[in-house]
């Protein structure tokens, strides 16, 4: 069983998952880089929404801006510049620009999780970095989108930046309509 159908068994995914213009050969472009596959099959089953009622997935052009993973990745990528340039603190092993960072989820509370693009050339094989909102402190992982959400919602890793009462003991997916 590939982690897809894992977390599909832990998450429901919705009946008809609400489609947004996924025009995946513009999001190359805008971004300069391809997506991991697995990210982009969560995408296609799963629509814009959120885990949890926490963890909201980017999307290629979304109607909600704000979950637009084409406009964060140049919003999130200009903040980061903005505090690393005006001296505020990352952790010794994140000396990377800006530009090697791709958001792909954001919570309810501002956290960001990002892809390390310049961690291997593969996109499958990227690692995963969390940035608390509004705060200098960042948690590692090693794995896929999919084997995040399984690890994160299945408890067996614990992002210390994410409040206490994620995930729900009973997992949801809640579509944006």
């Amino acid at each position: 069983m590939n982690h897809l159908d894992q977390l599909m068994e832990m998450v429901a995914r919705p009946q008809d998952p609400t489609e947004s213009d996924r025009a995946w050969g513009d999001v190359y472009r805008l971004l300069h880089v391809a997506l991991p596959q697995d990210f982009m099959n969560l995408v296609s089953l799963y629509g814009p929404g959120c885990f949890d009622d926490f963890l909201w997935l980017l999307q290629p052009s979304s109607a909600n801006k704000n979950l637009d993973i084409v406009l964060q990745a140049g919003n999130r990528r200009d903040a980061l510049r903005t505090m690393w340039e005006t001296g505020e603190n990352r952790p010794s092993w994140l000396s990377i620009a800006p530009e090697d960072l791709l958001p792909w989820a954001i919570t309810d509370n501002g956290d960001v999780c990002y892809w390390v693009t310049s961690t291997d050339p593969d996109p499958g094989r990227w690692m995963i970095v969390v940035n608390e909102a509004r705060g200098p402190r960042w948690v590692g992982y090693s794995g896929s989108v999919t084997e995040f959400l399984i690890d994160v919602l299945g408890k067996t890793v614990r992002i210390d930046l994410f409040p206490d009462d994620f995930p729900l003991n009973h997992h949801v997916f809640r579509s944006q309509n």
